[in-house]
């Protein structure tokens, strides 16, 4: 049962947090979710000096930094890891770290090892490739990789975080199994901007996913798994 508005006001009192009282329910349901991090995605937080060596960079130089295949140099395991602009909110940093932490715990992105959010890094779990080098080798999807986007976005709306971004290029891929990576842009499934979804990754991201392909030339028309999890109306609306 979803709690009253007096409850979160009086909740968010409680935590000393400011402007609650101006905020409707899913604005207080955002910001509660944002401030009370589990202890559990809390031990990851690490601002010590870092214990890993950047060795390369891995793709291209995102919109907010670059990701590094990376070493730790006591245990000299390779890992993943974002690092980000200098002025990237440690807040938001954190946020995008915890969206992930989430998703990880459902099996649908890479395990996060720790971040830093004053030297402005998140660890995670190093992946093979993106979706599109998997597209590029292959010439088209497999039936059964298609169902495993679906069931990605299915999985992201059951935890209640929507992605908010369809870029194939954050669909990466370790050992046959498809996760999601870069959570900058996520927000709580909840949030007033999607309120006329009830499924808000399962109705938008399929549809975008093919929008963002076709844009750049990309056949989409064989991918008819995902078309069949698209309705007429948003297929309209994409000239898809």
């Amino acid at each position: 049962m979803s709690e009253t508005l007096a409850s979160l006001r009086s909740r968010a009192k409680d935590l000393g947090l400011r402007g609650y009282s101006k905020l409707n329910k899913a604005d207080l349901n955002v910001l509660l979710e944002l401030k009370e991090y589990p202890n559990e995605f809390l031990r990851l937080r690490n601002n010590e000096p870092s214990d890993y060596v950047q060795i390369s960079q891995i793709g291209k130089e995102g919109k907010e930094g670059l990701v590094y295949l990376g070493l730790h140099i006591k245990t000299m395991q390779s890992f993943a890891i974002k690092t980000f602009r200098k002025s990237k909110s440690p807040r938001m940093m954190e946020k995008e770290a915890y969206y992930q932490y989430l998703a990880a715990k459902e099996g649908i992105s890479p395990a996060v090892v720790e971040y830093n959010t004053e030297m402005k890094f998140i660890v995670m779990e190093l992946l093979e490739c993106t979706l599109i080098d998997l597209i590029n080798q292959q010439g088209r999807l497999k039936p059964f990789q298609e169902n495993q986007i679906i069931e990605l976005y299915q999985k992201l709306d059951r935890i209640g975080v929507m992605i908010n971004d369809a870029n194939p290029l954050n669909i990466m891929v370790k050992n046959r199994k498809l996760f999601l990576i870069d959570f900058g842009f996520a927000k709580p499934t909840c949030h007033r901007e999607f309120k006329k979804y009830p499924h808000p990754n399962y109705q938008l991201m399929p549809v975008g996913l093919l929008s963002w392909l076709e844009k750049r030339k990309y056949n989409t028309q064989e991918m008819k798994i995902i078309r069949s999890h698209i309705s007429p109306e948003m297929m309209k609306v994409f000239g898809i």
